[in-house]
């Protein structure tokens, strides 16, 4: 007859090692699959807090990235735009300086007529869903001729403006920001609208004229090219923050990833120790279940 001896003690002991290998090697292989230290803040213990500190800041820059980008794209709608009124400016310098003669009238105030339906759909230029010259009114048409006169070539006129004064900014920092709104209203845009409204609408336009009107086109098309040089300024100093911030971001992420994450190559090394050490602890356990006194008495 084969007699068993007592192993309640050593058996109690392997199995309870084997229990706490067994948890361990759990989350070495989950650390190994997701390469992360834990999926949960509770894991991180006393790190948790900054983590979660550096967390929301990341998305606060994130935010703050996204909303200069769509601005700086829309500062570039701007001086394309700008960019195009100047080569309409242009074109009309060279037809006036051409007119010669009475005759050349007609001609020159139907080309004025078509440049300045052209100016004012420019200037009502929508980009993304807003209105891009209108100051603060950005979800209507800023100009509208209907109605706009130019009488003679000194007096200001922004009876076509519908928009406000107030000029577009983008906040980069909480003291610092950046204006490059530019509205229909602006002196260089409305220069450029009286000249082009007195030629396709006077009735007493004569050649003696030209010269005063090329003085108002080169007026005109110096203040449009000064706008344009103001909104590129602006595009670059929001690009920079950009490239400065999303520098920063990086910057934070590296620090999470190594707060987080884990040594890929040491975890596999440390899961495949513990599954050896598991399969000799079941293997041990295996021995005690089955060991007799006389297997005892051997030993």
């Amino acid at each position: 007859m084969t007699m068993r001896v007592a192993t309640f003690s050593q058996m109690s002991s392997i199995l309870s090692l084997a229990m706490d290998t067994q948890g361990r090697l759990a989350k070495v292989q989950q650390q190994e699959a997701s390469g992360l230290e834990t999926t949960s803040y509770g894991g991180l213990e006393f790190k948790a807090g900054t983590v979660v500190d550096l967390g929301n800041t990341i998305a606060r820059s994130n935010t703050q990235i996204e909303t200069a980008s769509k601005i700086a794209s829309r500062t570039e709608m701007v001086s394309a735009s700008l960019v195009e009124v100047s080569d309409l400016l242009t074109k009309m310098r060279v037809a006036v300086t051409s007119v010669s003669s009475e005759e050349y009238l007609s001609e020159l105030k139907s080309q004025a007529s078509s440049y300045l339906e052209e100016l004012s759909s420019i200037m009502n230029t929508q980009y993304a869903g807003r209105y891009l010259f209108g100051g603060g009114e950005t979800q209507s048409e800023p100009v509208d001729l209907s109605g706009y006169t130019a009488v003679d070539l000194t007096t200001p006129n922004t009876d076509y403006y519908l928009g406000d004064s107030y000029v577009q900014k983008c906040r980069l920092t909480a003291d610092q920001s950046v204006s490059y709104g530019v509205t229909a209203d602006n002196s260089g845009i409305e220069k450029s609208m009286r000249a082009l409204s007195f030629i396709a609408g006077s009735s007493s336009l004569s050649a003696a004229d030209m010269t005063d009107l090329s003085d108002l086109f080169i007026e005109a098309q110096d203040e449009v090219l000064a706008l344009v040089t103001t909104t590129g300024n602006a595009t670059v100093r929001i690009e920079n923050f950009i490239k400065s911030e999303s520098a920063y971001v990086a910057e934070l992420e590296t620090v999470v990833a190594d707060m987080t994450s884990v040594d890929i190559a040491a975890v596999a090394v440390e899961a495949k120790a513990l599954e050896v050490q598991l399969e000799a602890s079941f293997s041990a356990i295996s021995v005690l279940t089955n060991l007799s006194l006389a297997d005892y008495l051997k030993l």
